[in-house]
């Protein structure tokens, strides 16, 4: 409970405001892993982990009383700051930041001011009796005096990482065709000129050739019968070969699976998941990474970076739940100690009516 002494308080929760992609500081875009958005609850707004990592004191709503410490931005802590201060301390402060702070809410200075200390008055007078101011003027500085936003934007580390891989990518060299002849035109197919077609029973076979006249001799000669001939069978196309099997593409593992590997076991790992990991992730691969042991290192600065961003949620969790069970500790306490005044209280009551009754015996 040490931690939470000495913080401003607040009023109540903010009015509700839409949710932002970028901080409303230093405008920087927000994401899951390295960058969440926290909210203010002062002005309401959203903001970085950087810019919003001071503490105010809310008043809890419900049934327990006290106060819980949230998180407030740059912005609002420096006049909650002022809000809590006492008299000397806003007697030290310059003459400068007492006006700035009230014209920030909206607060009207003393008109015929002559010393410091009439403005000091005008700080003290305008708290209500919660040590906070109204909410017309919380209003009013959250309408006004919250700077906005710059026109430029700050990439974030997604951003640049994948705004360095498309810069590695357009980096690669590109095949020049002018440098290259053109391929060779490709030679006609020969085809087989086809047989005429055979003489079937429909159309009468030619005539035969005039028998010559017999001539003395030997022997004589007869005609011979025209012979077709018919061509082999044409042998059928041999099948395509089969499409050699493509390999799946390798796929990132979660990062959970990640966190629990040992260093060896993400060594272990092929160049293609390691690939997959940093490309999942949004990570750069340098151009001159040509040995594993680069992926190797890469990935393990990644996942170090993961782990480190998960404790720091565990702790902040724990952090939020010791602090709600001292809440509900000193609340049981608070109550224990009213039965025990009320039990005493009656105890008082009833000895005070005994001893009158024993005075009349």
């Amino acid at each position: 409970m040490d931690s939470i002494r000495g913080l401003p308080l607040l009023s109540g929760p903010p009015p509700h405001s839409e949710d932002s992609e970028y901080c409303r500081k230093c405008n920087k875009e927000f994401n899951r892993l390295f960058n969440k958005a926290k909210r203010c609850n002062h002005c309401g707004y959203q903001y970085c982990g950087s810019c919003c990592n001071h503490s105010a004191l809310m008043p809890r709503i419900g049934v327990y009383n006290g106060f819980d410490p949230v998180d407030v931005c740059s912005y609002c802590i420096e006049v909650l700051k002022v809000t809590a201060m006492g008299r000397a301390s806003l007697r030290a402060m310059p003459l400068t930041h007492l006006k700035a702070y009230l014209s920030a809410y909206g607060l009207r200075g003393p008109p015929h001011a002559v010393e410091k200390e009439d403005y000091v008055r005008a700080v003290l007078d305008a708290r209500q009796s919660n040590g906070c101011l109204p909410r017309a003027n919380e209003d009013y500085y959250r309408r006004h005096s919250i700077p906005q936003p710059s026109g430029e934007r700050p990439k974030g580390f997604l951003a640049r990482m994948a705004e360095s891989f498309s810069e590695f990518v357009d980096s690669l060299p590109q095949p020049d065709s002018s440098n290259h002849p053109p391929p060779p035109p490709v030679p006609p197919r020969h085809t087989t000129p086809r047989p005429p077609p055979r003489t079937t029973a429909n159309h009468p076979p030619p005539a035969p050739p005039p028998r010559p006249q017999p001539t003395p001799g030997p022997s004589s000669s007869r005609p011979t019968p025209q012979q077709t001939q018919s061509n082999p069978p044409r042998q059928p196309n041999p099948p395509p070969p089969p499409p050699s099997a493509q390999k799946p593409t390798p796929q990132a593992p979660p990062i959970d699976e990640l966190l629990a590997m040992k260093p060896e076991e993400t060594s272990a790992l092929s160049i293609g998941v390691l690939k997959a990991i940093l490309h999942h992730h949004h990570v750069r691969i340098p151009q001159d990474a040509l040995e594993k042991r680069d992926l190797v290192d890469r990935v393990v600065t990644l996942v170090e970076a993961a782990r480190a961003e998960k404790e720091r949620e565990a702790r902040a969790r724990a952090a939020e739940e010791e602090a709600e069970l001292e809440a509900q500790r000193q609340a049981l306490e608070e109550i224990e100690r009213k039965k025990k005044a009320a039990a005493q209280k009656d105890d008082a009551g009833t000895s005070g009516e005994q001893t009158p009754q024993e005075d009349g015996k």
